[in-house]
């Protein structure tokens, strides 16, 4: 059995947390938390939370490129 790779979680320029108002929109501008492990931009994930409260996974950038964590 492989070890789990050391992830750290990297937040948008300016805004560090996530807050809900009453009726399930987020305050705030949009955010995307990115999910990093380490040199292996394979595995790399971002979460995009959109200011209506939606979310959508993301395996890679809309122009295809891999997530970057630097």
């Amino acid at each position: 059995m492989q070890p789990l790779p050391r992830v750290t979680i990297q937040s948008s320029r300016g805004r560090r947390s996530i807050r809900y108002a009453p009726d399930g929109s987020a305050w705030g501008s949009n955010l995307t938390p990115r999910f990093c492990t380490g040199d292996q931009t394979v595995h790399n994930r971002a979460i995009v939370l959109y200011g209506t409260g939606r979310l959508r996974y993301a395996r890679q950038l809309t122009n295809g490129d891999p997530i970057s964590c630097r």
